[in-house]
């Protein structure tokens, strides 16, 4: 993720209920959240909320899910952002 998104890493245990952040690269938390659904390999579900602009911060929390289907030799990613 980190050369695709401006050096920002993601931290979480990856389970549902468990705490998830992602942290810029000077060690600021961004956005922060937690894991709702994951069911490895096929879905995942994020509940998060901007932590970085005050302005962004008083929005409501944002929920991001990732599905992923088998597809030929690999994988079909669906990612609906609600």
């Amino acid at each position: 993720m980190k050369q695709y998104w401006f050096g920002v890493h993601c931290e979480s245990q990856w389970t549902a209920g468990s705490s998830w952040k992602m942290v810029s690269p000077e060690g600021q938390i961004t956005d922060a959240g937690e894991i709702v659904e994951a069911e490895p390999p096929r879905r995942l579900v994020i509940r998060w909320q901007h932590r970085s602009k005050p302005e962004l911060e008083a929005k409501a929390s944002r929920c991001a899910r990732w599905n992923w289907n088998p597809f030929q030799r690999g994988s079909a990613l669906h990612h609906p952002h609600h």
